[in-house]
């Protein structure tokens, strides 16, 4: 088996970035101007971080979120379930997740200790623009006083997390 150099996966990692950002605007444009490109239409920043936005992948902003998390200092942790085979299922397949106890848990959790030694602990749900919630999400964010954030929720998530 051959391993690229490092050097190369992170050079095609970057130009993967920047091929999903060519088509996110390509999709910003196509929305913006009906499905015509060859027209020309000028549009304001937040009209065009909206529709970026829109084109995020939960994956894509989770990454954004745990880089702005990590970057002022919060523990993350991410849980996320896993396939297990089972023959009564169509696929033969089905998600699980090894837990115990009332469903909805959101997936996400955020600690920091603060200046008095006092701990934070958050909960948050992360999803995208048409993201929708699993049975239980918005009850356990409710009475825990966690969150949902959304790539148009970035202004409220910087502010927590800061």
């Amino acid at each position: 088996m051959y391993v690229l150099p490092r050097e190369t996966t992170e050079r095609s990692a970057l130009l993967r970035g920047l091929l999903r950002y060519r088509q996110a605007q390509a999709a910003a444009a196509r929305a913006l101007l009906g499905g015509r490109v060859s027209e020309q239409k000028t549009v304001n920043r937040d009209e065009l971080l909206t529709i970026l936005d829109a084109a995020l992948t939960e994956k894509e902003w989770a990454a954004e979120v745990k880089a702005y998390a990590k970057e002022h200092g919060w523990l993350v942790s991410h849980v996320r379930p896993s396939w297990a085979r089972d023959n009564r299922t169509i696929a033969g397949i089905r998600w699980v997740s090894a837990t115990e106890g009332d469903v909805g848990v959101p997936d996400w959790v955020f600690a920091r200790a603060n200046s008095s030694g006092c701990g934070t602990v958050i909960l948050a749900e992360l999803k995208t623009e048409k993201g929708r919630f699993r049975p239980g999400q918005e009850d356990w964010i409710r009475e825990s006083g966690g969150y949902c954030w959304r790539p148009s929720d970035r202004q409220a998530m910087w502010e927590v997390l800061k």
